[in-house]
């Protein structure tokens, strides 16, 4: 353990002083010393800071040491800071405290969960410099104390708020968490590591057998420790991991493959793992598959027999995706790269995908994927869109009519519809249009609409001023929604509310079948066509119910037909 005196901390285990405890408290102390042991141990073990643990101590000869043997441990910088403590001080309280319950407890006080948050240090730069190797040399410390004490589960988080250039040779040495001689666990069963963005030395030979869940956050791989990762995160290492979670992963070099073989692991998510251009998952249980925010992934072969979710998005840079996957039933696809896929998914059910408006009008090839991949997944039943519609300005090309296919098997079709400031009224609503044109056999229908300010191409209803919807445009468009039971349309504009009303009038007028309409406006929308209740607008018979749920500025109504 290194010598604390060499860091100045010397006096620095003084815990922030406080007040003394009212008598009403120290009259509930009388009431619990009475209980046995076993209750007084699980009590501790509920406190939410080990300083408080530690304090029961000083109550009577009945509490004395009985805090070395609580299941957990909690410390929080925060709330240190609060009471006027130092880091030295609190980076001297945990080691000492932990020292003391590892020596003296007996054998009887295994800690069940420790928990240590080192946040909020200072915002003093030049302070916060000579912070880093005490904070990493703790960090170091606390991590190898849980592997080696029996820790069950484990939970770890400190910022360094290191200056200057984050990437330079004299701050990846002083960054650098050395955990390459991390003793193996057969105990450790949860473990969390956010180490803001400190370089990790992976060990090569460590066990964890009983590592049931694991998550690695804000994390740089020194050296080119690629192959320890895969190890770390893959059967060899933790034969009985079920649940991976990586965000912020930073490998060393580019052009790094990442192979993860877990035969017992059923769920993983990926976020953010800069450098990383090939992916292999070879996981039997999978279940539940997260890719998100990979940049510079170009591949991704996935064998995962029981995988039954996959949602992958932001990966801008993907060509080659190939999926053993039978029983996969909910796929999402959003915003990715160009993609060809050769192989069919008749297994999906539901299907999440992500669509420009501006597609193939302009010579982008950015909805591709997801065209090819609403092809190949021939039983897709429930349908979810992100359409984005971004008009170039001056244009009134119908972007999507033509590229999306007739689709009968689609019985369910949400849309979420968002529009860049200034765009074409007519090229939006004509792109809406053209969605549902697609969908002619669906019974549930909602349109979620989030606009901006869509310059009104020519004058509606005799008024000239700006709105986000556009009369009479979509009547070119052949909507024929004859089987649709239930819709829904959410967040309808204040301005252009006539527009809007008539757009739906004309969606929902060949739906004999129609039972159930929700429909939420813009509290201080106005209709300028001399109808002051839109009720006599989109559906004149039936029963319309106020639904008094209003959620910001929108407020909703329901449509029921006349019984």
């Amino acid at each position: 353990m290194e010598s604390r005196k060499d860091d100045g901390v010397d006096e620095a285990t003084t815990q922030p002083t406080e007040p003394t405890p009212p008598a009403d408290d120290q009259a509930a102390a009388d009431l619990l010393s009475g209980l046995c042991d076993d209750v007084l141990v699980h009590i501790l073990g509920l406190t939410k800071h080990a300083r408080d643990t530690v304090r029961t101590g000083a109550l009577s000869r009945r509490w004395r040491g009985l805090w070395q043997r609580a299941p957990a441990l909690r410390f929080a910088s925060r709330r240190w800071f609060k009471c006027g403590g130092s880091p030295h001080g609190f980076i001297a309280f945990v080691d000492d405290t932990l020292a003391l319950h590892a020596v003296r407890s007996g054998g009887g006080g295994v800690l069940e969960q420790l928990v240590i948050c080192l946040l909020d240090m200072d915002n003093d730069a030049c302070h916060n410099k000579r912070l880093v190797t005490p904070s990493v040399g703790a960090a170091e410390r606390w991590i190898l104390y849980a592997a080696r004490h029996g820790v069950k589960s484990f939970h770890f988080e400190f910022e360094l708020y290191l200056p200057g250039n984050d990437d330079d040779e004299e701050n990846e040495e002083t960054r650098t968490i050395a955990l390459d001689e991390l003793p193996s666990s057969a105990k450790l069963e949860a473990m969390y590591l956010d180490l803001d963005d400190a370089w990790v030395r992976l060990p090569a030979t460590v066990v964890f057998v009983s590592l049931t869940d694991l998550a690695l956050e804000s994390i740089k791989v020194a050296g080119d420790n690629v192959l320890l990762l895969s190890r770390l995160v893959s059967s060899a290492c933790c034969p009985n991991l079920q649940k991976l979670r990586m965000w912020f992963i930073t490998l060393r070099h580019q052009q790094q493959n990442l192979l993860l073989e877990a035969g017992a692991l059923t769920e993983l998510s990926l976020y953010r793992i800069d450098g990383m251009t090939s992916l292999e998952v070879n996981t039997p249980s999978l279940r539940v598959l997260l890719v998100e925010g990979c940049d510079h992934l170009g591949s991704l072969e996935a064998s995962a027999p029981s995988l039954e979710k996959l949602h992958i998005e932001g990966c801008e840079d993907l060509e080659s995706f190939v999926a053993s996957a039978p029983r996969l039933e909910k796929l999402s696809w959003k915003k990715n790269g160009l993609l060809i896929i050769d192989q069919d998914f008749p297994s999906v059910s539901r299907l999440k995908l992500h669509l420009y408006s501006h597609g193939y009008a302009y010579g982008d090839d950015s909805n591709c994927g997801s065209i090819n991949l609403l092809q190949r997944c021939s039983s897709a039943s429930c349908l979810s869109i992100d359409l984005h519609v971004s008009m170039r300005e001056g244009h009134d090309i119908d972007t999507i009519k033509g590229w999306i296919p007739q689709v009968d098997r689609v019985r369910s079709l949400k849309a979420h519809i968002t529009s860049t400031m200034k765009q074409n009224r007519q090229c939006f609503v004509n792109c809406v249009a053209s969605l549902l044109t697609s969908f002619n056999n669906i019974r549930f229908l909602r349109l979620d609409f989030y606009c901006f300010k869509i310059q009104q191409s020519v004058p509606c209803s005799g008024s000239v001023r700006k709105s986000n919807f556009i009369c009479d445009h979509w009547k070119s468009h052949e909507i024929s929604l004859v089987h649709l039971t239930e819709a829904q349309f959410s967040r309808l504009p204040r301005t252009g509310a006539d527009c809007a009303l008539r757009f739906l009038q004309y969606v929902l007028s060949g739906a004999a079948q129609l039972q159930k309409v929700i429909i939420s406006f813009n509290q201080k929308y106005s209709l300028k066509s001399g109808c002051d209740d839109f009720r006599e607008v989109l559906l004149p018979s039936g029963t319309w119910t106020d639904c008094h749920d209003t959620i910001g500025m929108y407020r909703s109504y329901e449509w029921r037909p006349c019984q």
